[in-house]
């Protein structure tokens, strides 16, 4: 036999490192355009998350407070997160504001249904006594180990 050597593009291995370094330039590109929207709507969805439930923010504060009694290190590392991502934690803010507010309606809607299934299905406490035969313990035959073995022959 002929032992052939394979052909080998020689640029093969840098066209796909190419290739790589596009992906994770493009993708840097495309997290600074998201990041850049919501550093631009950051204050607007923190005034709109203070409208749909101001809860939400003073519970985030809260969460900070105690943290930083708890664990000042960790307490200092998330205040400067927040100071640098602000838009990022403007973001979660509403989005938990958002899945909130549509779970209450969720839970008001699922409320609505099992109301009205409870009407339609009223349930009579006082049903009458269902008629019943007793069985006899005494009509049962008694197992016994014979009876058992006898199922693997």
């Amino acid at each position: 036999m002929i032992n052939r050597r394979p052909n080998t593009n020689p640029f093969g291995s840098i066209t796909s490192l190419l290739v790589m370094a596009a992906v994770i330039v493009g993708l840097f590109f495309l997290a600074k355009g998201v990041f850049t929207l919501l550093a631009w709507a950051a204050p607007a969805l923190l005034i709109i998350t203070l409208i749909l439930d101001y809860n939400i923010i003073l519970d985030f504060g809260a969460w900070l407070v105690k943290l930083i009694k708890t664990n000042p290190l960790n307490g200092i590392i998330a205040v400067l997160f927040i100071v640098f991502a602000f838009p990022l934690v403007a973001g979660f803010l509403f989005s938990k504001a958002i899945l909130k507010r549509q779970g209450k309606g969720m839970k008001r809607i699922f409320e609505e249904q099992q109301k009205a299934a409870n009407q339609n299905t009223a349930f009579d406490s006082n049903i009458e006594d269902i008629e019943y035969e007793e069985l006899d313990i005494d009509d049962i035959p008694e197992k016994s180990e014979k009876d058992y073995r006898d199922l693997f022959k």
